[in-house]
Protein backbone atom coordinates (compact mmCIF):
# COMPACT_ATOMS: atom_id res chain seq x y z
CA UNK A 1 0.00 0.00 0.00
CA UNK A 2 1.33 3.47 -0.95
CA UNK A 3 2.39 5.46 1.85
CA UNK A 4 0.04 8.21 2.52
CA UNK A 5 1.49 10.23 5.59
CA UNK A 6 2.76 13.54 4.87
CA UNK A 7 6.33 14.36 5.27
CA UNK A 8 6.75 16.44 8.04
CA UNK A 9 9.83 18.03 5.81
CA UNK A 10 7.51 18.93 3.35
CA UNK A 11 5.41 20.59 6.28
CA UNK A 12 6.50 24.76 5.50
CA UNK A 13 6.13 26.98 8.58
CA UNK A 14 5.13 30.65 7.72
CA UNK A 15 6.91 31.51 10.88
CA UNK A 16 10.23 30.39 9.58
CA UNK A 17 11.49 32.42 6.89
CA UNK A 18 13.08 29.71 5.18
CA UNK A 19 10.48 27.63 4.85
CA UNK A 20 7.55 30.12 4.17
CA UNK A 21 6.01 31.56 0.73
CA UNK A 22 5.54 34.90 0.41
CA UNK A 23 1.92 36.53 -0.89
CA UNK A 24 2.66 39.33 -3.78
CA UNK A 25 0.00 41.94 -4.99
CA UNK A 26 0.47 43.45 -8.14
CA UNK A 27 -1.57 46.04 -9.95
CA UNK A 28 -0.96 46.69 -13.54
CA UNK A 29 -2.21 49.59 -15.97
CA UNK A 30 -5.44 49.16 -18.04
CA UNK A 31 -3.83 48.45 -21.08
CA UNK A 32 -1.26 45.57 -19.93
CA UNK A 33 -2.55 41.99 -21.61
CA UNK A 34 -3.50 39.04 -18.95
CA UNK A 35 -1.28 36.68 -21.63
CA UNK A 36 1.55 38.83 -20.99
CA UNK A 37 1.46 37.24 -17.32
CA UNK A 38 2.58 34.27 -18.89
CA UNK A 39 5.58 34.68 -20.09
CA UNK A 40 8.88 34.42 -17.98
CA UNK A 41 10.39 37.69 -19.45
CA UNK A 42 7.29 39.66 -18.06
CA UNK A 43 8.44 38.97 -14.30
CA UNK A 44 12.25 39.55 -15.29
CA UNK A 45 12.82 42.58 -13.61
CA UNK A 46 11.40 41.47 -10.29
CA UNK A 47 12.20 37.92 -10.34
CA UNK A 48 15.06 38.47 -7.69
CA UNK A 49 12.25 38.91 -5.27
CA UNK A 50 10.06 36.69 -5.73
CA UNK A 51 10.75 32.51 -5.19
CA UNK A 52 9.06 29.53 -6.75
CA UNK A 53 5.66 28.62 -4.31
CA UNK A 54 5.19 32.09 -3.81
CA UNK A 55 1.67 33.72 -4.79
CA UNK A 56 1.30 36.54 -6.85
CA UNK A 57 -2.22 38.39 -7.00
CA UNK A 58 -2.20 40.00 -10.20
CA UNK A 59 -4.70 42.77 -10.65
CA UNK A 60 -5.53 45.43 -13.51
CA UNK A 61 -6.45 48.86 -12.33
CA UNK A 62 -9.86 48.44 -14.19
CA UNK A 63 -10.51 45.20 -13.09
CA UNK A 64 -11.08 43.74 -16.39
CA UNK A 65 -9.09 40.71 -14.16
CA UNK A 66 -8.04 40.24 -11.11
CA UNK A 67 -6.54 36.73 -9.98
CA UNK A 68 -3.71 34.91 -8.40
CA UNK A 69 -0.77 33.07 -9.85
CA UNK A 70 1.74 30.76 -8.80
CA UNK A 71 5.40 30.70 -9.11
CA UNK A 72 6.78 27.21 -10.49
CA UNK A 73 9.87 28.37 -11.66
CA UNK A 74 12.43 30.82 -11.06
CA UNK A 75 14.59 31.71 -13.67
CA UNK A 76 17.77 34.29 -14.34
CA UNK A 77 15.14 35.45 -17.60
CA UNK A 78 12.20 35.85 -15.27
CA UNK A 79 9.59 33.57 -13.86
CA UNK A 80 7.37 30.69 -14.50
CA UNK A 81 3.82 31.47 -13.31
CA UNK A 82 0.51 29.17 -13.64
CA UNK A 83 -3.09 30.27 -12.34
CA UNK A 84 -3.81 28.90 -8.50
CA UNK A 85 -5.80 27.27 -7.07
CA UNK A 86 -5.34 24.35 -9.21
CA UNK A 87 -5.67 20.38 -9.54
CA UNK A 88 -5.60 18.18 -12.64
CA UNK A 89 -5.37 20.61 -15.05
CA UNK A 90 -8.31 22.88 -13.45
CA UNK A 91 -8.00 25.80 -12.29
CA UNK A 92 -10.27 28.73 -10.12
CA UNK A 93 -13.65 27.15 -9.32
CA UNK A 94 -13.28 24.25 -11.49
CA UNK A 95 -9.94 23.59 -9.25
CA UNK A 96 -11.83 23.72 -5.76
CA UNK A 97 -14.80 21.58 -6.86
CA UNK A 98 -12.84 18.68 -8.50
CA UNK A 99 -10.66 18.95 -4.70
CA UNK A 100 -14.11 18.93 -3.27
CA UNK A 101 -15.99 15.77 -4.93
CA UNK A 102 -12.12 13.83 -4.22
CA UNK A 103 -13.07 14.69 -0.16
CA UNK A 104 -16.51 13.92 -0.34
CA UNK A 105 -16.07 10.46 -2.01
CA UNK A 106 -12.65 9.53 0.27
CA UNK A 107 -14.50 10.19 3.11
CA UNK A 108 -15.11 7.26 5.36
CA UNK A 109 -18.80 6.06 6.53
CA UNK A 110 -18.79 3.97 9.68
CA UNK A 111 -20.93 1.37 9.69
CA UNK A 112 -23.91 1.97 12.07
CA UNK A 113 -24.80 -0.79 14.91
CA UNK A 114 -27.87 -2.69 14.79
CA UNK A 115 -30.20 -3.22 17.19
CA UNK A 116 -28.74 -6.33 19.11
CA UNK A 117 -25.42 -3.61 19.05
CA UNK A 118 -23.59 -5.64 16.21
CA UNK A 119 -21.99 -3.81 13.01
CA UNK A 120 -25.06 -4.01 10.23
CA UNK A 121 -22.76 -5.49 8.12
CA UNK A 122 -22.60 -8.71 9.05
CA UNK A 123 -22.47 -12.19 7.84
CA UNK A 124 -24.73 -14.77 9.46
CA UNK A 125 -26.50 -18.27 8.49
CA UNK A 126 -30.37 -19.06 7.89
CA UNK A 127 -31.47 -22.81 7.10
CA UNK A 128 -33.29 -20.94 4.24
CA UNK A 129 -30.81 -19.44 2.62
CA UNK A 130 -26.82 -20.66 4.43
CA UNK A 131 -24.59 -18.65 4.34
CA UNK A 132 -25.06 -14.58 3.57
CA UNK A 133 -23.94 -11.26 3.41
CA UNK A 134 -25.76 -8.30 4.78
CA UNK A 135 -25.06 -5.05 3.84
CA UNK A 136 -26.44 -1.58 4.61
CA UNK A 137 -29.86 -0.43 3.51
CA UNK A 138 -31.34 -3.69 3.31
CA UNK A 139 -29.22 -5.06 0.94
CA UNK A 140 -27.90 -8.80 0.88
CA UNK A 141 -26.19 -11.75 -1.33
CA UNK A 142 -26.79 -14.93 -0.59
CA UNK A 143 -25.66 -18.72 -2.12
CA UNK A 144 -22.38 -18.73 -0.56
CA UNK A 145 -21.01 -22.35 -0.36
CA UNK A 146 -18.63 -21.39 3.30
CA UNK A 147 -18.93 -18.44 6.01
CA UNK A 148 -15.30 -17.95 4.59
CA UNK A 149 -16.56 -17.09 1.41
CA UNK A 150 -19.18 -14.86 2.70
CA UNK A 151 -16.95 -13.01 4.91
CA UNK A 152 -14.70 -12.44 1.84
CA UNK A 153 -17.51 -10.69 -0.30
CA UNK A 154 -17.91 -8.40 3.22
CA UNK A 155 -14.67 -7.51 3.14
CA UNK A 156 -15.05 -6.38 -0.45
CA UNK A 157 -18.33 -4.53 0.14
CA UNK A 158 -16.73 -2.61 3.09
CA UNK A 159 -13.88 -1.64 0.55
CA UNK A 160 -16.01 -0.65 -2.34
CA UNK A 161 -18.21 1.47 -0.57
CA UNK A 162 -15.43 3.48 1.70
CA UNK A 163 -17.14 1.86 5.05
CA UNK A 164 -15.37 1.50 8.36
CA UNK A 165 -15.99 -0.61 11.29
CA UNK A 166 -17.35 1.07 14.50
CA UNK A 167 -14.92 1.20 17.54
CA UNK A 168 -12.55 2.41 16.53
CA UNK A 169 -12.57 0.54 13.20
CA UNK A 170 -12.27 -2.96 14.96
CA UNK A 171 -13.55 -5.60 12.63
CA UNK A 172 -16.29 -7.90 14.36
CA UNK A 173 -15.52 -10.58 16.25
CA UNK A 174 -16.26 -13.83 13.66
CA UNK A 175 -19.21 -15.60 14.92
CA UNK A 176 -19.25 -19.47 15.47
CA UNK A 177 -20.52 -21.59 13.06
CA UNK A 178 -24.23 -22.88 13.45
CA UNK A 179 -24.90 -25.86 16.02
CA UNK A 180 -24.89 -29.47 14.30
CA UNK A 181 -27.91 -31.79 15.39
CA UNK A 182 -25.68 -34.06 17.88
CA UNK A 183 -23.78 -30.81 19.00
CA UNK A 184 -27.22 -29.54 20.48
CA UNK A 185 -28.14 -32.09 22.60
CA UNK A 186 -27.97 -31.84 25.54
CA UNK A 187 -24.85 -33.43 27.37
CA UNK A 188 -25.43 -36.01 29.95
CA UNK A 189 -25.15 -35.41 33.46
CA UNK A 190 -23.51 -37.24 36.12
CA UNK A 191 -24.68 -39.35 38.84
CA UNK A 192 -25.15 -36.72 41.01
CA UNK A 193 -27.66 -35.49 38.64
CA UNK A 194 -25.59 -32.35 37.76
CA UNK A 195 -23.66 -31.04 34.81
CA UNK A 196 -20.26 -32.01 34.79
CA UNK A 197 -18.30 -28.48 36.03
CA UNK A 198 -16.02 -26.60 32.97
CA UNK A 199 -13.52 -25.18 34.57
CA UNK A 200 -13.01 -21.48 32.80
CA UNK A 201 -9.72 -20.46 31.59
CA UNK A 202 -8.34 -17.08 33.54
CA UNK A 203 -8.44 -13.90 31.70
CA UNK A 204 -5.36 -11.78 31.74
CA UNK A 205 -5.50 -8.46 31.53
CA UNK A 206 -2.59 -6.90 29.32
CA UNK A 207 -1.27 -3.40 30.74
CA UNK A 208 -1.74 -0.40 28.66
CA UNK A 209 1.80 0.33 27.01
Amino acid sequence: MTNIHVPPSAMRNGGLAEHSYSEWHVVLPPEYKVEWLFQPSAWAHVNTRINKFDVIRCTREDFDFDFEVVVTEKMHSGLEVLPYPRFDGETGTSALKEVAEIAREAKVKVIPLAVDKKPVVRVDFLRATGHRMIGLDGYEETGFESKAAAEKAMHAYVDKHKLAWPEENAEPEPEAEPAKAEDAAPKPTSKLGKSPLVKQPKKHQQAAI
